[in-house]
């Protein structure tokens, strides 16, 4: 489809073709059950058994199409309901997961405070045997 501008129209959101669909659905159902009442009314007998007959054929083929829709209506919802749940589930384990590596980097911070003495005391221990390991050598430049 294109436009005034000659551009291409954006297709129609799904929304608003159930929308529709629905709008016309329900414009034919008042319109059936208007034009099923009036000839019910003035249907002569000699025509109304076959037309119960047709009718009540009618709404078996119409249960036998609309039932699958109902069924796959009601475990969409379910779907539905069952996606909610699981991002509510993922929402709170993010939380949850957020505050332990928050609590993860105050520990390793404190760890850090805590260790960093013994690292320098470590790195002042090697400075200090290679200067004693060069002068009991005889690397010493003195002398």
């Amino acid at each position: 489809m294109t436009d005034r501008s000659g551009g291409i129209d954006p297709v129609p959101a799904w929304t608003d073709i159930a929308r529709q669909v629905r709008e016309i659905n329900d414009q034919m159902a008042t319109a059936m059950r208007a034009f099923a009442t009036g000839t019910a009314q003035r249907t002569p007998p000699a025509l109304q058994e076959p037309m119960a007959r047709y009718f009540e054929w009618l709404a078996e083929a119409s249960t036998a199409m609309t039932d699958p829709l109902r069924r796959l209506l009601d475990e969409n919802s379910r779907l539905a309901e069952r996606l909610a749940t699981l991002a509510e589930q993922q929402r709170d384990m993010a939380e949850q997961t957020a505050e332990w590596a928050e609590r993860q980097h105050e520990l390793t911070d404190q760890l850090s405070s805590m260790a960093r003495p013994f690292l320098e005391q470590e790195e002042a221990l090697r400075q200090l045997h290679g200067l004693w390991s060069g002068t009991a050598s005889g690397t010493d430049d003195e002398g």
